[in-house]
């Protein structure tokens, strides 16, 4: 999975106010196979979500203003 594919599913669960495990049984991880590749990309998604939360929306979308975001 790319990083453009990350920080749109993050955008989109932080945006919808979803959790760790709404991300993590929703189908946008469901067609990974492995579950160390699914826990892996599954960590690396949510650590954007914190991202941001922590910093609010509109420092998250200027920061990441080159990927297409939800």
């Amino acid at each position: 999975m790319e990083t453009k594919d990350k920080i749109w599913i993050a955008s989109k669960y932080a945006s919808k106010g979803y959790g760790y495990e709404d991300l993590k049984y929703g189908d946008d991880l469901y067609h990974l196979d492995g579950k160390d590749e699914k826990e892996t990309i599954l960590d690396e998604i949510w650590g954007y979500v914190t991202e941001y939360e922590d910093y609010g929306s509109i420092a998250f979308r200027e920061k990441y203003k080159e990927f297409k975001l939800y």
